[in-house]
């Protein structure tokens, strides 16, 4: 009996202690360093919230603490702030031992510990992220370094007594949801770094106006941006004095969907005029990009009554964090024989499509409506460089994925078709993406997508040192074709993915501006990129394309397509076929493979972009013949098993203007107005012709035999020895 008691008691124990470090303990504080070298910083995070649904923390500096010697007490000595100026840059998310924690608050004396007068004052500029709902009182009291735009998060409601004081910004931006302003909240350190302040509610936030306690802190001219549509309602703040200084009152062009949804219609804004593409503007209803429209605006701000809806094709740009959205990617539906699959092949039947995610986070693939719709059949892929897999959302298991992230592209295909609609914040940053190239097939090639609500090119991508892209990259078209684009000239459409390749690991920056400069006026021998040719094949159904570009650079290896049946042309160099080849200025042949996947006629043509060639010849090896692809396209039957290296490309050298195709002497790339004399191997004059822009000049009427060709244009005098059969 005692030892039944003894035993009972023991688990009681245990019991209770368990309980004990269940209800009572909490997450430990933990500490993250950010930047390098005299630019690091390191903040520490606390748990607030953990539960099962929901992880949620705080931040502050991380404080240096020693005992102090005469009281005893921890006291303050310092933080482990940069040592030059610095941006600070709060986090959305972080992570700890496994576990991921959204961060919503920023404490009480968070960057300032006024008690001790330690300041952060190293910190240049402030990027808060849209999970934030709270920053405590004196959270960045006196951090006077900090200076530029103040843009308050759309969660934030109330901003904290003492929040700001003693900061430098220029311009602050609150959006609808800002109701209160707290005692010397957005006091500024000096009397001449605060700007401008943008509100864009209906109303204006409750404010302390009191001498001693106001809230704002005015330079001389200090601007007051409001709704136009609200103006009445902001007379009172305008009116009032801050110490002996007022606002200067300015209106924003406010979109009141009077007339309609549309950006362009002169009736939906307050002064019946179509805002300035620079303009800061106000949506006080429901404006829809359509598909057609390109937007370019200052800031935008959504008032209580607005909303914006994007729809596939529309095209939004904008400068501020923090605008809400619905971005809507239009799907057409594949079609199948039954439900079992019995009679549908995959590999050509499918519509496909490469999407991405314009919000400013990652993004939980639930959220997405209509991208998995119940009772549907769709497929949702991620590509996994490494191991060379497609990832299936739907797979169970450890290949399973949850999210689409930020600059990430995936595949996707849906039975029945509509809009996918991507609802949140929407992103206006550069976006990084680590890139792998570890695969012992298709090495380095990364499926990325378009982060921003507007078309980017190839110019926006850029990557670290050390680093190269090829000089292209590939976007899948609907018909399951992988089509090689240039990255001077493709564009990349909101919501789209694109499959790019990197000689080696490391950080891609998709930039929300371009940054590559091509002179489209050069010629081949004049500029580091001196233009490119697009060589494509088409049949009744399908078409390919391959490029030869006339510069340095990586190339772009060829790849099979989504669809089985789409054919393919491509440049073989040194063992590596290429969709894109770059070549010297300089080549004279160019060997060009084609493969067909079903039995049938094929035509190639070809254009050239920003160079110019006299004479272009394709040569067929399996038939002989010769077709100059400047003025003709060649036509041809083909089978799966004829051989790939099926034909041979010839460019003319400098000397050679003309070219002969049926009788004719063809004569390109004629400068101004020209005129061409033939004269026999005696010196004799045979014919004149007065030509501009390009001559076709019959031999019938010459005598079999050779001729001189002398032509003068506005680039001087060429000489061709010509043969007439």
């Amino acid at each position: 009996l005692i030892f039944i008691f003894y035993f009972s008691m023991k688990k009681t124990f245990l019991f209770l202690m368990a309980m004990f470090s269940f209800f009572g303990m909490k997450a430990q504080s933990f500490d993250i360093t950010y930047g390098e070298g005299d630019n690091a910083y390191t903040l520490t995070f606390e748990p607030t919230t953990e539960t099962a649904t929901e992880k949620e923390c705080s931040v502050g500096i991380k404080w240096i603490k020693e005992i102090d010697p005469f009281y005893g007490d921890e006291v303050i000595t310092g933080a482990e702030q940069p040592n030059v100026a610095t941006p600070l840059v709060i986090p959305a998310t972080v992570e700890s031992n496994g576990v991921t924690y959204t961060v919503t608050s920023i404490r009480n004396n968070g960057f300032s510990s006024r008690n001790d007068n330690v300041y952060c004052t190293y910190f240049n500029s402030l990027t808060l992220p849209n999970t934030i709902t709270s920053i405590g009182t004196y959270a960045f009291y006196k951090c006077s370094g900090l200076t530029g735009d103040l843009i308050i998060p759309n969660k934030l409601t109330e901003i904290s007594d003492n929040c700001f004081q003693g900061c430098n910004f220029s311009n602050i931006i609150l959006h609808c949801n800002v109701t209160s302003i707290g005692s010397r909240a957005l006091r500024m350190d000096s009397d001449v770094a605060l700007k401008s302040v943008t509100m864009y509610g209906q109303n204006p936030p409750t404010i302390n106006t009191t001498a001693a306690n106001s809230s704002f802190y005015l330079s001389t001219t200090t601007y007051l941006y409001r709704p136009k549509k609200y103006v009445d309602n902001y007379s009172t703040l305008v009116a009032t004095t801050f110490g002996d200084r007022a606002f200067t009152a300015m209106s924003m062009p406010t979109f009141t969907a009077e007339s309609g949804n549309s950006y362009n219609t002169y009736d939906n804004w307050t002064d019946k005029t179509v805002p300035s593409s620079s303009a800061n503007v106000v949506i006080d209803g429901e404006l829809i990009i359509a598909k057609t429209d390109v937007i370019n605006v200052g800031n935008i701000g959504l008032c209580n009554n607005g909303s914006i809806t994007i729809k596939d094709g529309g095209q939004l740009y904008h400068n501020n964090p923090f605008v809400t959205a619905k971005v809507q990617k239009s799907i057409t539906g594949f079609q199948f024989i039954d439900e079992d699959y019995d009679n549908y092949t995959p590999e050509t039947d499918i519509a496909w499509y490469t999407i991405s995610s314009p919000l400013a986070s990652d993004v939980v693939v639930t959220n997405v409506s209509g991208l998995t719709p119940s009772g549907e059949i769709y497929d949702l892929y991620r590509y996994d460089e490494e191991n060379y897999t497609w990832h299936n959302y739907r797979q169970e298991g450890g290949f399973g994925f949850t999210t689409l992230e930020q600059g990430r592209g995936y595949l996707y295909a849906m039975q029945t078709g509509g809009n996918i609609t991507f609802n949140g914040v929407i992103n206006n940053s550069n976006v990084e993406y680590e890139l792998s190239a570890k695969g012992e097939k298709l090495t380095g090639f990364n499926l990325i997508g378009n982060p921003f609500t507007h078309n980017i090119t190839g110019s926006n991508l850029t990557v670290e040192d050390g680093m190269e892209l090829a000089s292209g990259y590939y976007a899948l078209s609907f018909e399951g074709n992988w089509g090689a684009k240039l990255s001077s000239t493709g564009t990349i459409k909101p919501c789209q993915g694109i499959l790019v390749k990197t000689n080696k690991a490391g950080t891609l920056t998709i930039n929300k501006a371009g940054t590559l400069t091509i002179n489209k006026t050069a010629q081949r021998s004049s500029s580091i990129d001196n233009g490119s040719l697009a060589l494509t094949v088409s049949n009744e159904k399908y078409s390919d394309v391959a490029y030869v570009a006339f510069s340095e650079g990586m190339g772009l290896d060829k790849i099979k397509h989504q669809n089985v049946n789409i054919p393919m042309i491509y440049i073989p160099v040194e063992n590596t076929n290429y969709a894109i080849a770059n070549m010297s200025e300089d080549v004279a042949t160019i060997a060009v493979n084609f493969e067909a996947m079903t039995m049938g006629e094929y035509t190639i043509s070809a254009k050239a972009q920003d160079c110019k060639f006299n004479n272009m010849t394709l040569i067929d090896n399996m038939t002989g013949e010769k077709t100059n692809l400047l003025t003709d396209s060649y036509t041809f039957m083909a089978t799966t098993s004829d051989s790939p290296d099926r034909f041979t490309l010839t460019l003319n050298n400098d000397n050679d203007f003309i070219y002969i195709h049926n009788n004719e002497m063809i004569i390109n790339n004629i400068e101004g107005n020209g005129l061409v004399q033939i004269y026999d191997m005696m010196g004799r004059s045979v014919a004149t012709y007065n030509v501009s822009g390009s001559a076709n000049i019959s031999m019938e009427t010459l005598s079999e035999g050779v001729y001189i060709v002398r032509m003068t244009d506005a680039n001087g005098v060429k000489t061709q020895k010509v043969v007439n059969n």
